[in-house]
């Protein structure tokens, strides 16, 4: 909508004036062919229903549209007018670009704030001081501050109780929380103290597991000890009575019958003790007194080594 033409000083040129409401131009845009100018809240509305120009008929959309031109701009900053507070005592006349700053300090704004000079003190808006009553606004204002005080009491009363429960609660999340501490401080403790104790039954068995070794160790290196010195000092005994330590003589005739050797050779293997002997020729072993020999042609069982003549040994 355009600004009233009644408000403007003296005739206003055809051209500042808008065709569709009739007022002069605010914030005017113009049609790019025929350049016909409208405001531009006039123009868009006229345009939601409408595709042309509302002059020539021409094909017009909001797409089209542009600002006028900075002559037209700046004759219409030119034009003067009345102050918007007329009707409220103000009767300056300002051009329309010092319109805005003059709107800011005017002193018949009924917006703007001023304080009574009656008596009350009471700051107000000056649209309301003609109809002023200090007696009623000083009750208002009472009422208005006791109504707020009242309302800072409750406030103050309700976060007094919740202040005291929450310390109530704080007070007993303590005292739980203090026996909590005392009791986990306690199993700590006994936690600890069982441990101690079954590290120490652990060294205990460790130490005596490792001097039953110690004496186990002791023990068998005694009885070896012993064992060798006994072989050691045993003295060599002679295998057989002949003073000469020699196998009697087997008879190797052949007169005999063939089942006479096989008996005679059954008893000599049969159930005889067999010693074995370690000498100077070598380890072998006697049974019933016989030795065997691999080599030296006497009689007797099988062989188990080189023959000889020694201390009798383990097999």
């Amino acid at each position: 909508m355009g600004v009233d033409i009644d408000r403007f000083n003296g005739d206003v040129d055809s051209s500042f004036i808008c065709s569709i409401c009739n007022d002069v131009l605010e914030d005017p845009q113009q049609a790019p062919i025929c350049e016909h100018a409208f405001c531009k809240i006039c123009i868009s509305q006229w345009l939601n229903t409408n595709q042309s120009c509302p002059l020539d008929r021409e094909r017009l959309t909001i797409s089209d549209l542009r600002p006028v031109s900075r002559i037209l701009q700046h004759f219409l900053s030119k034009l003067t007018l009345t102050c918007n507070n007329q009707i409220h005592g103000c009767l300056a006349i300002v051009a329309q670009e010092e319109l805005e700053t003059h709107l800011l300090e005017c002193s018949f704004d009924p917006k703007r704030l001023v304080s009574c000079n009656s008596g009350c003190g009471i700051t107000i808006s000056f649209g309301e001081l003609a109809n002023h009553n200090c007696v009623q606004s000083l009750r208002q204002q009472m009422k208005e501050t006791s109504e707020i005080l009242f309302g800072l009491i409750d406030t103050e009363t309700e976060n007094k109780n919740k202040m005291s429960e929450i310390e109530s609660k704080l007070a007993g999340f303590q005292v739980e929380t203090g026996e909590k501490m005392s009791n986990l401080v306690k199993k700590l403790e006994r936690i600890e103290k069982e441990n101690e104790d079954k590290m120490l039954m652990i060294e205990s068995k460790l130490e005596l597991l490792e001097a039953e070794m110690a004496n186990i160790r002791i023990s068998k290196s005694n009885s070896f000890h012993v064992e060798s010195a006994t072989l050691k000092q045993q003295p060599e005994e002679p295998l057989m009575s002949n003073p000469e330590n020699e196998p009697p003589a087997i008879d190797n005739s052949s007169d005999k019958p063939e089942s006479s050797k096989e008996e005679s050779n059954a008893w000599k293997t049969k159930d005889r003790p067999t010693t074995w002997y370690k000498g100077r020729r070598g380890r072998g072993r006697v049974r019933d007194g016989f030795r065997d020999s691999g080599h030296d042609g006497n009689r007797g069982g099988e062989s188990r080594g080189r023959g000889g003549y020694g201390n009798p040994c383990h097999p």
